[in-house]
């Protein structure tokens, strides 16, 4: 070693390789966009960056794996966006604020390669699933600020793995949106981006939502916590399943 390079050949090595790993999922991302995830292979990529295939094998099993490095590696990126927002606001209900703020620009920062993400026919995550926010990092991140405000009293949630789950999934209808519209200008994106925040905490807001299975309609819910049937407005209380 020397002054110049601090480095031992391990760390040299560990440090190659990692930047090799990086220009694997830079080239697939690439790729990916070009052909709307049709024409990446393990080949296309080695080409890409110009190696051989077998050398990617040693840092990735096969295309699949490849995509997964892909999906991971956009997750943290999102994840260290929610984190890093989050952590500069005071409050629990700022923190959330943020956290979804940060969500949609970061998603939406790559317009066309979200765009091929969301439109992969695998499935590419149980997202909608009970427990999906012990599953998913940055989804527990949000149930975690969900929670938090919860118990500051600044939100009312009585499940707050459901309600992390519709909002997420919302958002992402958000982002693919806006990646379609990519002729929409700052202000207006900026503009849609707090309305549906503001209307995201409204809806934390207001009260929790209790459900009760409707024995007439196997499958179905219906909500007894609306401001009319707890009778909160003066309006008449609903009984009975609803038609």
């Amino acid at each position: 070693m020397t002054r110049e390079d601090p480095l031992t050949p391990q760390e040299r090595v560990a440090k190659e390789h990692e930047a090799l790993r990086e220009r694997i999922l830079d080239a697939a991302e690439e790729i990916l966009v070009e052909g709307h995830g049709e024409r990446l292979s393990v080949r296309a990529i080695a080409r890409r960056i110009s190696y051989a295939p077998a050398s990617l094998y040693y840092h990735f099993a096969d295309r699949d794996a490849i995509i997964a490095g892909v999906l991971g590696r956009g997750a943290r990126r999102i994840g260290a966006a929610i984190g890093a927002a989050a952590g500069a606001e005071r409050t629990s209900v700022g923190a959330l604020r943020a956290a979804f703020r940060a969500y949609i620009r970061v998603a939406t920062e790559r317009p066309a390669l979200a765009l091929v993400v969301y439109s992969m026919k695998r499935p590419l995550s149980t997202n909608l699933a009970r427990g999906a926010t012990g599953r998913n990092p940055n989804l527990a991140a949000l149930a975690a600020l969900v929670e938090r405000a919860r118990e500051e009293g600044q939100i009312s949630v009585d499940d707050v793995d459901l309600a992390v789950r519709c909002v997420w999934t919302a958002a992402q209808g958000l982002v693919i949106r806006l990646a379609l519209d990519q002729d929409v200008s700052e202000s207006d994106k900026t503009e849609v981006i707090d309305a549906y925040v503001d209307l995201v905490m409204n809806g934390l807001r207001a009260g929790g939502t209790e459900w009760e299975a409707n024995k007439d309609r196997p499958g179905r819910a219906r909500a007894v916590g609306s401001p009319t049937e707890r009778n909160g407005g003066g309006g008449t209380r609903r009984s009975g399943p609803r038609s």
